[in-house]
């Protein structure tokens, strides 16, 4: 849901914007080890006796909030400038439905902001450039697997870990971008600038010295390249 508004500001073309959204997400996950033998031909016939410290079942409900806003002011007919933001409230409930480990609630909150610039030199060429942060928070599964204490062998072994926090990403981008008219009766777009995007407590998972991995914010991890 969102509303905007066209009026001009101090006699500029001025447009802003503000809206709010709601997400809801329920996932159930089940998961049990059966002990099985190799067979010649390299399959596995199974003993039909289970793994009771393996035995999963799990529920998870996330309840994602957000407040928004974006505004773009034109400060000349070549120069236009836009701030804008955006708040997340995020809650993930995890059910443990075959006993009490897995159970827990998390909640993340942040505000992401962003700003930027656009300069039109002429019709057919202008220049951009801008900053904005953005955020995921971990998912129910890196959340538990995170312990490097009791390590999972694939990302899909849920265990009472500690918690993890969101990871944040903090990027700058600049450039060129235009067009050229009457090409072979079309136009042709074109566009060169460079990003640069660092991520803050990415989360990766880290071998445990054996064939067995953990989920852990590693700090700083950082993308940069040309388009």
């Amino acid at each position: 849901m969102q509303s905007a508004f066209n009026q001009r500001l101090w006699g500029h073309e001025n447009q802003f914007v503000i809206g709010s959204s709601y997400d809801l997400g329920r996932a159930a996950y089940s998961a049990d080890t059966e002990l099985g033998s190799l067979t010649d031909e390299r399959g596995v016939d199974g003993s039909g006796i289970l793994v009771n410290e393996s035995r999963v079942r799990l529920d998870t409900t996330t309840n994602s909030f957000g407040i928004f806003f974006t505004e773009v002011f034109n400060v000349t007919e070549q120069l236009a400038v836009n701030v804008a933001g955006r708040y997340n409230h995020v809650e993930i409930d995890m059910q443990d439905r075959y006993g009490t480990e897995l159970t827990g609630k998390h909640k993340f909150d942040r505000f992401n902001p962003a700003a930027g610039l656009t300069y039109a030199f002429m019709p057919e060429i202008n220049f951009y450039g801008g900053y904005s942060e953005s955020s995921r928070v971990p998912t129910p599964m890196e959340l538990s697997c995170a312990d490097p204490d009791d390590p999972c062998k694939l990302p899909n072994a849920f265990i009472a870990d500690p918690p993890l926090d969101q990871v944040v990403a903090k990027s700058w981008e600049v450039g060129f971008r235009g067009h050229f008219a009457n090409v072979l009766d079309g136009v042709v777009q074109w566009n060169l600038g460079y990003f640069n995007t660092t991520n803050h407590n990415d989360i990766i998972f880290q071998s445990a010295g054996t064939a067995n991995s953990a989920g852990d914010n590693v700090g700083k991890t950082k993308r940069q390249g040309s388009s």
